[in-house]
């Protein structure tokens, strides 16, 4: 029987196709993106006010997906640009990255509890759907300034937030990611391999950029006809 994992897995593989067939319908894609940012901030705003309010943790968005969810429907809701194309970008990286994290690691997500394990599958499914949506429907103007600026922004955001909660970097990616911390584990954490890695991983951003601008090249001049 094929795990619920490995499904989500092929959703998400599999999407970017089903959008690009249904592209030329603008209506109706613009209409899932509207419900959806809705979705997402009903839900996000009352599961942040449960983890803060309710249960009394230090549980706030600082990941990249948890950001994501609030950038992407901000800027859709108030046509800001800016922030719905760099929204989209983050919104398609995360949810792809996480489906790929299911398959090659899934022992990570076993500590969370069975509903919120499903929840994340299914957010991150829509979130990843969200941002193809946004990628198909609306003209990127192909500046990088963009998606720079936000990224640096989402940054000062979460390390301020690691700052004044004193979160462990060990529990969130974007702080194992930023300071390499995951080298550690794998005995690689010197200053030769650091020397590489943010080269890295600066150049694999811009590479992802210049790849999302090229897929929007290709929905949007299919919406187009």
């Amino acid at each position: 029987m094929i795990s619920i994992r490995i499904i989500f897995a092929l959703i998400i593989l599999f999407m970017p196709l089903i959008i690009y067939l249904l592209a030329p319908h603008k209506l109706l894609l613009k209409i899932i993106l509207y419900l959806l940012v809705i979705y997402f901030l009903v839900y996000k705003i009352g599961e942040y006010y449960y983890h803060i309010f309710i249960e009394k943790s230090n549980q706030y968005p600082v990941e990249f997906s948890a950001i994501s969810y609030f950038l992407l429907a901000i800027g859709v809701l108030f046509r800001w640009k800016g922030l719905r194309e760099f929204g989209g970008l983050l919104a398609i990286l995360s949810g792809f990255f996480y489906g790929i994290a299911n398959i090659v690691a899934p022992e990570s997500f076993l500590h969370n509890a069975r509903f919120y394990l499903e929840m994340a599958r299914l957010n991150h499914t829509l979130l990843f759907l969200a941002g193809l949506i946004v990628n198909t429907i609306y003209y990127n103007r192909g500046k990088y300034f963009p998606y720079l600026l936000g990224i640096a922004l989402v940054l000062a955001y979460a390390f301020t937030m690691k700052q004044i909660l004193n979160y462990q970097a060990a529990d969130y990616v974007i702080y194992e990611v930023v300071l390499a911390t995951f080298l550690t584990n794998l005995n690689l954490y010197y200053w030769y391999i650091l020397i590489f890695y943010y080269p890295s991983i600066i150049l694999l951003y811009l590479l992802l950029i210049k790849l999302y601008f090229k897929m929007n090249e290709e929905f949007f001049y299919v919406n187009a006809f």
